[in-house]
């Protein structure tokens, strides 16, 4: 699996520069004499100093979890997928807004099939990255082979709400719905995946299998009739016509 590309963001000084323009001018301004801005100054260069400390403790925390993040990624071009799992762990325990670990961790569980752990995984990245649609599709491929029904379809409209006119989550959608035996919502959801791309066979043979399950053989010529159109020589069309 690629790796995503990252930048680490630069640790900021607490408190920020403003911030201590501000105070400093308030000192000024009070005038409550010599001895009160000298103790406030004297305050002020604690706090800055304190910040500074904070920033490079940060900043060194970054560095372990980037070097652990390195690890990772050298074994994962062995194949070492244990070594890996263990270093990005580490990564992401060191920094969880490490998202770039959180990718390749879920990865890395995910060839040794460890489903329910990449899973996991995934959820972190997408309270990191909650607009990620290639995060959003691989935590739907597991749902789907996991069997989580209700919890793929909440994903699929997670997508949908993302990409309104995305004919593949429209597909997905449609498979949640089927397996929870919400036939009907499933066939409009796989209706509305035709309309947006004819030339997905999935969205007309899902619908054709499931008519012919419910014995609406009528239904199902119709909408194989219509999707030949699209697919004039697609196997399974071409069969449930013949």
């Amino acid at each position: 699996m690629p790796a995503a590309s990252h930048t680490a963001e630069p640790a900021r000084c607490v408190p920020d520069v403003a911030h201590g323009r501000d105070a400093s001018r308030w000192v000024y301004a009070s005038a409550r004499g010599e001895s009160q801005v000298l103790r406030m100054h004297e305050h002020m260069a604690r706090w800055l100093k304190r910040g500074q400390g904070e920033a490079s403790e940060r900043a060194e925390l970054t560095d372990s979890a980037w070097r652990l993040y390195a690890d990772g990624m050298a074994s994962l071009s062995r194949r070492r997928f244990d070594e890996a799992i263990s270093s990005f762990r580490r990564a992401v325990e060191i920094d969880p807004k490490h998202a770039d670990a959180w990718v390749q961790l879920a990865g890395a569980y995910g060839e040794m099939a460890q489903l329910d752990q990449a899973l996991d995984a995934y959820e972190q990245l997408l309270t990191l990255r909650p607009k990620d649609m290639k995060a959003w599709w691989r935590k739907a491929n597991l749902l789907e082979s996991l069997q989580r029904w209700d919890v793929l379809l909440d994903t699929c409209e997670h997508l949908l709400a993302l990409r309104p006119r995305d004919a593949s989550a429209w597909i997905e959608k449609g498979l949640a719905l089927f397996q929870m035996g919400r036939h009907e919502d499933g066939l409009a959801a796989w209706s509305r995946a035709a309309t947006l791309n004819p030339q997905n066979p999935r969205a007309w043979t899902n619908s054709a299998y499931t008519l012919d399950r419910l014995g609406r053989y009528e239904e199902e010529v119709a909408v194989c009739e219509r999707a030949v159109y699209f697919l004039p020589r697609d196997a399974d069309i071409l069969m449930r016509l013949s």
